[in-house]
């Protein structure tokens, strides 16, 4: 729940892939992107330069408007719980708490790309008119788990130039996880899919968007 962490994450990864004597010098640090799912789709608006408001976040889910991203994920239920103790107690937690409204701003990531991307209503106006790099969102209509209106729209709305892709139907937040066997299918509940959706041609699509957003970005240079 140390959302804001994630993004340090991503910097320390790419100091040491720059760093490292095998990959460093195959990277064209002109062609660095960064594209995230759900949180990671958060994450890589973090990165780009967005700041998130706790305050604001924890006003959005007291409030009627509240989504389904204000309560227990069902990947780790107990987690709001454990935070609880974990805040108070924690001197790692309580450090990272004091900076939650940093930016962590990468500079050397030069496009992002969000996939039905979560925490929308944590964001000011302010704190997502920071970024000034090109940013794609791509959500499927039917998400309830990161809903359009309070998540890839509000991005959308508030990241100035930011392109917005909506698929229409019965796509859902999980419809972008990769595609199960038979057996998941009859099990396992993100497996499952509306009727009428296609994972595997979604998929495709999604990739032939992130695709182009991010081949259009480089080839302009």
């Amino acid at each position: 729940l140390l959302y804001w962490e994630r993004a340090k994450d991503l910097t320390a990864v790419l100091d040491k892939l720059l760093a490292d004597p095998v990959f460093g010098s195959r990277i064209d640090q002109e062609r660095i992107g960064a594209a995230g799912f759900s949180l990671g789709g958060y994450t890589v608006v973090s990165i780009a330069g967005g700041v998130f408001s706790p305050q604001t976040f924890a006003g959005f889910c007291n409030s009627p408007q509240r989504d389904f991203t204000c309560g227990p994920q069902p990947e780790f239920p107990d987690a709001p719980r454990l935070f609880e103790e974990l805040k108070n107690n924690d001197p790692f937690v309580k450090e990272s708490l004091r900076h939650a409204s940093d930016s962590y701003r990468d500079k050397r990531v030069k496009r992002v790309f969000a996939i039905a991307p979560a925490l929308g209503s944590g964001f000011t106006a302010a704190g997502l008119s920071q970024i000034k790099i090109p940013v794609g969102i791509v959500i499927g209509q039917a998400d309830l788990v990161a809903p359009l209106a309070t998540n890839a729209q509000r991005y959308a709305d508030l990241i100035n130039g930011a392109r917005l892709t909506v698929l229409t139907g019965g796509v859902g937040h999980y419809t972008f996880l990769a595609e199960c066997t038979r057996h998941g299918q009859k099990v396992v509940d993100v497996c499952r899919d509306a009727e009428g959706v296609d994972r595997r041609q979604v998929h495709q699509r999604v990739a032939q968007l992130a695709f182009e957003f991010f081949e259009q970005g480089w080839t302009k240079k």
